[in-house]
């Protein structure tokens, strides 16, 4: 099973202009420095320690997933991966308020980038809060993370593994100074981006040794979905944000843009201005992958057409019988938070949970399955997959 978790922002981020956006970004980082005020101990994917504020706030939302499958040799291949920064925050800060390079964060490649593996996903998961508000604009309630799961065969299986293994060695080869590596074999830095498809970069190394490797969380687990098989193009009409800015908004060292004149000014009212050059975007975005999951699990609880109607951006019922999908209420899946490391003294209250697990989390989400199981391969390798 290919199970993609995802949670969105901890709180809605105002895309209706550059400024909006902004503000959003910086009050999560608000309450993150003022009201996170507990700290997590754990030792990171490559061994190192590392720490987690309590409770646990996303900026701009994030996507795991957790593989358990057997191999075509009957081997269980087990993992839990999700790509992301070392120091996003902080070289995105670095970017508007020191170099004064304007929307240029949006679309810088960060070559902090890093695959992570195995305990620190449980903990974001576990202890991340996020906040919406309710019906009809009543006071915050508070949010879940969701999770949409996918059937794997030993094909398909094997076909991840070797993605994820193929992350593993870049992120592992990417931490490593120049000067200790051994070899150039592989890609020598792992990018955190928005402008490149994980995917395709995997399969450009696969095939020809060459170009630059990375992505974002939401498209590294959309890069698996594509690696099994299971991935298709209609997806990308819910779960892609696009959105056009204006070049002179991208600032440089020859044309500088504060950060005020995106908080305050002219700049930062909106994304385009007429006569001027414009650059498109498309991401994936975990907010709206999160809305499409809320949108299939209601629809096991509302009235037939009732969840449909109250959204007309999502036809669900019409896009489900054309796209041959069946869609199953997934079981409550229950995590529990592995144990942390002890720590040193700290000016935060330190939180070690025991060897049982301290906290509880669980998490709804839905079961996807094609019925067409002569499907092939999206993406041209020419592998039939059995669905079943």
């Amino acid at each position: 099973m290919l199970t993609i978790f995802v949670y969105p922002p901890s709180d809605p981020i105002d895309y209706n202009c550059p400024s909006s956006a902004l503000w959003s970004i910086f009050r999560i980082e608000a309450k993150r420095f003022l009201l996170s005020r507990k700290l997590l101990f754990f030792s990171s994917s490559h061994g190192q320690p590392s720490k987690m504020k309590l409770p646990y706030r996303s900026t701009i939302g994030h996507t795991l997933t957790c593989i358990s499958c057997t191999l075509p040799d009957g081997a269980i291949y087990q993992n839990w991966v999700s790509l992301s920064s070392h120091h996003y925050t902080d070289s995105a800060v670095h970017l508007l308020f020191r170099e004064r390079t304007g929307l240029a964060f949006l679309m810088h490649n960060y070559s902090d980038g890093t695959l992570i593996r195995g305990d620190e996903n449980l903990h974001r998961l576990i202890h991340y809060i996020g906040r919406r508000k309710g019906i009809h604009g009543r006071q915050h309630q508070r949010i879940e993370p969701r999770y949409m799961a996918f059937h794997l065969s030993a094909v398909q299986c094997a076909a991840i593994k070797e993605m994820v293994e193929f992350y593993t060695t870049v992120s592992l080869h990417s931490a490593i100074s120049p000067s200790a590596r051994q070899d150039s074999l592989g890609p020598d830095v792992l990018y955190f981006t928005n402008m490149i498809d994980p995917f395709d970069s995997y399969r450009s190394w696969k095939q020809l040794k060459k170009g630059v490797v990375g992505g974002g969380c939401a498209p590294f687990a959309v890069g698996l979905l594509k690696a099994s098989g299971h991935y298709l193009p209609v997806y990308d009409q819910f779960w892609k944000r696009s959105f056009s800015i204006s070049e002179h908004l991208i600032g440089s060292s020859r044309d500088p843009i504060p950060v005020t004149a995106l908080l305050f000014g002219e700049s930062g009212k909106s994304w385009t201005y007429p006569g001027k050059p414009e650059i498109t975007m498309n991401l994936y975005d975990p907010e709206l992958i999160w809305e499409f999951i809320g949108i299939l699990t209601s629809s096991f609880s509302e009235p037939v057409g009732e969840a449909e109607s109250r959204d007309s951006s999502y036809p669900l019922k019409q896009w489900l019988n054309k796209n041959g999908l069946d869609i199953l209420p997934g079981k409550e899946i229950d995590l529990f938070s592995p144990p942390a490391r002890p720590t040193e003294t700290s000016k935060f209250p330190v939180v070690i949970p025991n060897h049982q697990g301290n906290w509880k989390r669980s998490i709804n989400g839905v079961i996807i399955s094609k019925r067409n199981a002569d499907s092939l391969d999206q993406h041209g390798t020419g592998n039939r997959l059995d669905l079943k």
